[in-house]
């Protein structure tokens, strides 16, 4: 009787420590991995040689969850265009605007094409001082396999799609319109979205020799938990593909002046028209765990830096935010404006592919 008792309890605990305790230890190597991804550690000799148990479980603790600060603002961002006095900004002189009012559908508002890039390497809205060149000599250079996937492209805002209405040139600078009250520039189809622009840009960097894994989840289901999602997705990945060592979130920014006038920010290039980008750059300013974030700002400089040399015109200013839009999980790790809502989801293609080429001559050192 003993002999089944024991033979019942054995059975229990090795049931305990398959179904229970096993999972448990993979989720805590994965979390210990990604806090040592996000430190720019990739050994574990180097990991415990700079923390100790207790100091590597306070950091974690600090690491963990996603920032409550981080917004998923849709609109008004004003905050990084040029001054209202350029009228390359998109700010028309007051006759034309009434001249344009006249032109387009009663209760319609225009779209304005305007050139939003500038001499200006950062538009800084945190304490930090940044300085170029400093940030240079912390850009990473990974080496990597052809084969094994080192770029994770996905899309914490899943369904942000494009304008999709009148492309009529009323002015110049005015290209299109749109009704304010039920204009809404998002999309579930993935052909109409910023999945569309992620596939073009793994596409190209595949022809160019960097390998990529694209994540095309909805994450934006519930709004408000976007950025949770995203994160989780990530890790998923980050566990399934080690190689990985940048992680590129692809939004649609959204830029509509006081006034309602939605800005298509647009450059050419090989004679078509592409879509203006802006990376955003996140710190520890929020309190949250970030501890590497110069070194995310440095790679994501010189990604900049390749599309300035490359292409001209097609990045705006890097965007330096107190929050860290999940870009811990990786010193790759950034984020990136790929057109507005003003923009049609075509730019925004065209786009992805000089940045695809840019991104893979920074990564090749080119």
């Amino acid at each position: 009787m003993k002999s089944k008792k024991s033979e019942l309890w054995n059975q229990i605990l090795k049931s305990f420590i398959l179904y229970a305790l096993t999972p448990l230890l993979c989720v805590a190597v994965t979390a210990v991995s990604v806090f040592a991804r996000g430190e720019g550690i990739y050994s574990l000799e180097c990991l415990l040689t700079q923390y100790s148990i207790e100091a590597l479980a306070e950091r974690m603790a600090l690491n963990s969850g996603v920032d409550e600060k981080e917004k998923n603002d849709e609109g008004g961002a004003l905050y990084f265009l040029p001054p209202l006095t350029d009228a390359a900004s998109g700010l028309l002189p007051e006759e034309i605007r009434l001249q344009v009012m006249t032109s387009i559908p009663e209760g319609m508002l225009p779209i304005i094409k305007a050139d939003l890039s500038s001499k200006s390497v950062f538009i800084n809205t945190t304490k930090y001082e940044l300085d170029k060149e400093e940030l240079l000599k912390d850009a990473q250079h990974f080496d990597f396999e052809k084969t094994e996937p080192l770029v994770l492209v996905l899309h914490t805002h899943t369904t942000e799609g494009y304008y999709e209405g009148p492309r009529d040139i009323i002015t110049e600078n005015a290209v299109g319109y749109y009704d304010p009250v039920n204009d809404s520039p998002r999309s579930s189809d993935p052909q109409k979205s910023v999945v569309a622009v992620g596939e073009e840009l793994c596409r190209v960097l595949g022809e160019n020799g960097i390998a990529s894994v694209h994540c095309t989840e909805i994450n934006d289901s519930d709004f408000n938990k976007s950025y949770q999602s995203s994160y989780y997705a990530a890790l998923e990945y980050l566990e399934k593909y080690p190689s990985v060592k940048y992680v590129i979130d692809i939004h649609r920014d959204s830029i509509i002046r006081e006034n309602g006038d939605k800005l298509c920010p647009v450059t050419t290039l090989d004679g078509e028209e592409v879509a203006q980008v802006m990376l955003v750059m996140g710190t520890d300013e929020s309190g949250y765990s970030h501890p590497s974030w110069r070194k995310n700002m440095a790679n994501a400089l010189l990604f900049k830096e390749k599309m300035d040399e490359m292409f001209p015109g097609l990045s705006r200013p890097i965007y330096v935010r107190d929050v860290r839009f999940n870009q811990h999980v990786s010193t790759g790790a950034m984020l990136l404006e790929m057109g507005s809502c003003g923009n049609t989801v075509e730019q925004a293609i065209r786009s992805a592919k000089y940045c695809a080429l840019a991104l893979a001559a920074a990564i090749k050192g080119e």
